[in-house]
Order: structure tokens, then C-alpha cells, then sequence
């Protein structure tokens, strides 16, 4: 995937923080970019955000049951059973979408501005399969 352009996330970064509270690096940094390109093409985004921060809210494939809790007294961070059987440390929260995950959530038109080699497999693994 192409790289974050910093002057993007600065100048989103305030927005994103503000009204979705997104602990998860990776996905802010797409979100900021993803308000930057709206916005460019738009320009005035609100009833996006607001949009984005519900579609984001009701995607429960995103959504995981604890199962159980633990402290890893090496570390001294809590850990989280996952109901997939994944441990889950909150302080290490940064994951990476497939890009199937990331047009479901994005739209295929910011992926292909975004990463256009990205856009281009999808596609072709859409037609194929």
C-alpha cells in the first residue's frame, strides 16, 4: 500500500480524534486520508464523518466477544481470549485490513486513489472469482 503522507494525517488527525476516537494507528492514518480525499472531492464532509462514525460502529465482523481476561505478569499489560481463540493485548492494537476489509469499509474509489495497484487486484480477483 502506498505511504501515509503526514501532512494529511497533521492536518486530520484533530477531526479523526475528536469525533471517532480511533485507538488503532493504521486505521486513523486510512481515515485521515480517506476525509482528505472526501474532501477534496466534496469539500464539505460533516454528513460524512457522521456517516463513517456509524458505519464503523455497526460493522460487527469488527466487533470480538472476550472471552477471558489475564495479565501477563511479564509484561504487566492485560491480554484478552478472543471468541476466535486470539490473544488480544489493547496496547498493541495496530492491524492491518485485507483489501477486501479495506473496500468493504473505504469504497473501491479511495482505494484506487489511494494504492491503484491495490484497486487493480481486487478487481481482477473479483472478476475471477
Amino acid at each position: 500500500m502506498a505511504g501515509f503522507e503526514t501532512k494529511i494525517i497533521d492536518m486530520w488527525s484533530p477531526i479523526v480524534d475528536k469525533h471517532l476516537v480511533i485507538k488503532n494507528n493504521y486505521f486513523k492514518y486510512l481515515t485521515c486520508h480517506y476525509f482528505h480525499f472526501l474532501s477534496n472531492r466534496k469539500g464539505d464532509i460533516s454528513e460524512d464523518i457522521l456517516e463513517f462514525k456509524d458505519k464503523i460502529s455497526n460493522l460487527l465482523s469488527y466487533k470480538k466477544e472476550i472471552k477471558k481476561e489475564y495479565i501477563n505478569i511479564l509484561t504487566g499489560r492485560k491480554e484478552f481470549l478472543l471468541e476466535d481463540g486470539t490473544i488480544f493485548e489493547p496496547s498493541s492494537i495496530d492491524f492491518f485490513l485485507t483489501t477486501e476489509q479495506l473496500v468493504e469499509i473505504f469504497g473501491i474509489e479511495f482505494i484506487t486513489s489511494l494504492d491503484p495497484t491495490l484497486s487493480r487486484d481486487f478487481k481482477i480477483n473479483q472478476i475471477i472469482n
